[in-house]
C-alpha cells in the first residue's frame, strides 16, 4: 500500500513520539510512505490539491481539525481524489471522535489507516470554504478567536477553558439576525453543525451525519450568565437539546448577520468573519472510516 502523509509539524509537536510510532508501524506492515510537511497556513490545501490525484492508495492528513479542514478544501478543488484518512495530532480531534476512531491506541490507528473502509462524506460550505464539522458565531467563536497558538501549545484544551471563563466573566451581549431556510429569527449565539460532536467527545445533536447532506442549526436564545453556564453543563452531559433556551433546527442553508466583522469559527479555526451564508454539502469526498 502506498500512502502519502500531509503533516502539520506544529500540530504534531505534542504527539511526536506517537507519530513516529505510527510511521514505524506502517513501514513494518509493508507500506510505502511519503511525507510532505506544511510550512505555512493554507499549505495543507495546496499540498492536497497538488497530490490528491496522484497514484497513492490513501492520502493521510496528520494534524488537528484545522489542518484536516485545509486539506479537505484542497481536495474539493479536484474532480476526483485519492480517499483520505486522518492521523489525529491536534488538541480536540473532533473529527476522529465523530468517526469513532480510537486515536490514542497505536494498533487501532494502524488498523484504521490500512484497513478502514471508504465512505462518502459531505462537507458543508461557507463563503467559498468547505468544512466537515461546524461553523459558529457568537460565544464559541469569540472563545476560539481569543485562544493564542502559544497558549494552546502549552496547556492544550485548558487554553479554551481559560478563554471561555474570561469571556464569561465579562458578560455576553451580542445578538444576531439569523435566517434558517428562509425563516427569520434572532439568537445570541449560533452553531451550524455538519457533525454530531462538538469540542471533543460532547454530543451537540443526533440529527445530522457526515454521511449525508444537511445541517443542524443550534440557536442559543439567552445571554444571561446562568443560562450560558447551564448550556455548558448540559453540553457536557450530552443533553443540550433539552434546554428551553436552545433550539435545534435541521436546515439546508443558514445566514447570519449582525456584529459585522465578528469572528466566525470554522472547524475550530477563527479565520473568517460575519456576515456569513452557510450551506449543506452538495458534493461528496471519499474518506476512510474505521471498520468497527
Amino acid at each position: 500500500m502506498r500512502l502519502l502523509i500531509i503533516r502539520n509539524p506544529v500540530a504534531g509537536q505534542r504527539r511526536e513520539t506517537f507519530f513516529q510510532d505510527i510511521l514505524d508501524g506502517l513501514r513494518m506492515r509493508g507500506c510505502a510512505v511519503d511525507i510532505l510537511e506544511t510550512e505555512r497556513p493554507g499549505h495543507a490545501a495546496e499540498l492536497a490539491t497538488a497530490n490528491g490525484g496522484k497514484d497513492y492508495d490513501r492520502l493521510v492528513i496528520a494534524g488537528g481539525d484545522g489542518t484536516i479542514n485545509e486539506a479537505v478544501n484542497g481536495l474539493m478543488r479536484l474532480q476526483t481524489s485519492v480517499p483520505f484518512a486522518i492521523l489525529p495530532l491536534g488538541t480536540a480531534n473532533v473529527l476522529a471522535i465523530e468517526i469513532g476512531l480510537d486515536f490514542k491506541k497505536r494498533e487501532a490507528v494502524l488498523d484504521y489507516l490500512m484497513g478502514g473502509r471508504v465512505r462518502s462524506v459531505y462537507p458543508a460550505q461557507v463563503g467559498g470554504r468547505h468544512f466537515l464539522l461546524m461553523a459558529g458565531a457568537g460565544f464559541d467563536a469569540h472563545v476560539v478567536d481569543g485562544v493564542s497558538s502559544r497558549l494552546k501549545k502549552m496547556v492544550g484544551k485548558l487554553a479554551y477553558v481559560w478563554c471561555m471563563l474570561r469571556l464569561y466573566a465579562r458578560g455576553w451581549t451580542r445578538r444576531y439576525d439569523v435566517t434558517v431556510d428562509g425563516e427569520r429569527t434572532t439568537a445570541h449565539s449560533v452553531i451550524a453543525t455538519n457533525a454530531q460532536h462538538y469540542g471533543g467527545a460532547y454530543k451537540i445533536t443526533d440529527e445530522t451525519s457526515l454521511l449525508r447532506p444537511g445541517l443542524v442549526v443550534v440557536l442559543f436564545d439567552s445571554q444571561r450568565r446562568v443560562d450560558i453556564l447551564r448550556s455548558a453543563i448540559y453540553l457536557a452531559l450530552n443533553k443540550l437539546g433539552e434546554l428551553p433556551n436552545v433550539r435545534c433546527l435541521t436546515a439546508k442553508e443558514v445566514e447570519i448577520h449582525g456584529g459585522n466583522d465578528d469572528p466566525l469559527q470554522v472547524d475550530g479555526d477563527s479565520s473568517m468573519t460575519l456576515p456569513a451564508r452557510i450551506g449543506a454539502g452538495e458534493r461528496s469526498l471519499a474518506m476512510i472510516w474505521p471498520t468497527a
